[in-house]
């Protein structure tokens, strides 16, 4: 049953003798840096960033991306990482505009102890392919952090990133 879920998996992501028919299709890695302007006291982060999209028709895609990264916030330092669904539209044959749904953990250390936070995120952005291999992304997401106990709260997060494109 395993193997043939993993073909099912490969049949979609890699149909035989089909070219990628987006800038965007296909595997990706980068970098990225950001900030927290509200629901957090002077926070930042910075981490890498791994996905795959797959091309649906010409301009259309669906993918599946992880973050992971170190930052701060409230004097806090934190380590945390997210996996996001993503489905985007191609604009131009340079410019995706998309969006994201998310969920992660956080790990750090504060007056309490050692804690995981929940993450749920939800946003979007736009992805502009300087030429095949490079790209620039911004993007904005509201999170949801839920600590296990009572203090749930929403910060905004802004990322700026630095793609490398494999085709």
């Amino acid at each position: 049953m395993k193997a043939l879920g993993l073909a099912f998996v490969f049949a979609i992501a890699a149909p035989a003798g089909a070219e990628a028919q987006s800038s965007f299709a296909g595997p990706y890695v980068g970098g990225y840096v950001g900030a927290s302007p509200t629901g957090n006291d002077g926070a930042y982060q910075g981490g890498a960033l791994a996905g795959y999209r797959l091309s649906i028709g010409e301009v259309f895609l669906l993918g599946l991306e992880t973050q992971g990264g170190v930052g701060r916030y409230s004097g806090v330092q934190f380590l945390e990482g997210h996996v996001f669904g993503h489905a985007g539209l191609e604009i131009g044959g340079n410019t995706e505009l998309f969006t994201a749904l998310g969920a992660g953990l956080r790990d750090h250390n504060d007056d309490f102890g050692r804690a995981t936070d929940r993450l749920w995120s939800f946003g979007g952005g736009a992805e502009i392919a300087v030429n095949d291999i490079i790209h620039v992304r911004g993007e904005v997401h509201s999170l949801f952090v839920y600590d296990g106990y009572s203090a749930n709260s929403w910060a905004t997060r802004a990322n700026l990133s630095l793609i490398g494109q494999f085709k």
